[in-house]
């Protein structure tokens, strides 16, 4: 997932091992925590309870995988093109030796809804939080009523969805052109055809000359 600028997002560590001193050598690398079993994760749970927030976003982008070579981009936003929010969880990384600090976070996913289905195939799709509990899911609660049940996948109707370039993925392409959608003929990009290189002769196929010289 990315966000329309397609810029990277920090991995999330809710309870790193004790042993790293350096944040390059967490064995635990990951953008997304699973809905369904953040209760019961020992990676995610403390998180969920404690440390939850919300990642402003225009638009999102999942990819549809084609082949097993090529996938392609959607995206996805609001049919009214309002900023929406991710539901996240965070948290701040301190090493043992108190000599590093990161502040990291995790978007949150679901089962996707109908659109996301119907586009990429995915069986995935970031937790989308509706304005009216904002409120609620950033207040700390209490563990007895955590708002686990934010978090089904967001109303299709009120989503939309277009493919997009697929330099969209190449952070050194920054054009507002590779998010605006692109022709349905242009779905699967053409792929240089091979060629054959001619076989060479052998002595015996030849007309004799090579023979002669061979």
């Amino acid at each position: 997932m990315s966000s329309t600028s397609g810029s990277r997002i920090p991995p999330c560590h809710s309870r790193p091992g004790r042993d790293v001193t350096d944040p390059k050598k967490f064995k635990l690398d990951t953008i997304n925590a699973k809905g369904e079993t953040l209760l019961d994760s020992n990676t995610w749970r403390y998180a969920f309870l404690h440390h939850r927030c919300l990642v402003p976003v225009d638009s999102f982008i999942e990819w549809k995988r084609m082949d097993p070579k090529t996938k392609l981009p959607w995206m996805f936003a609001m049919k009214d093109d309002e900023l929406f929010a991710l539901a996240g969880i965070y948290r701040r990384w301190r090493s043992p030796d108190r000599k590093s600090e990161m502040d990291t976070f995790a978007i949150i996913t679901t089962e996707p809804n109908d659109l996301m289905a119907e586009k990429t195939g995915h069986d995935r799709m970031p937790v989308i939080i509706r304005r009216s509990d904002y409120q609620r899911w950033l207040e700390p609660g209490s563990e007895e009523q955590s708002p686990v049940d934010l978090i089904p996948p967001f109303y299709s109707d009120q989503m939309k969805a277009w493919r997009v370039d697929r330099r969209i993925n190449n952070v050194k392409i920054n054009e507002p052109s590779v998010d605006q959608p692109i022709q349905d003929d242009a779905l699967i990009p053409d792929r240089p055809k091979r060629v054959e290189k001619p076989k060479r002769k052998t002595k015996s196929e030849d007309s004799g000359q090579l023979g002669m010289f061979g």
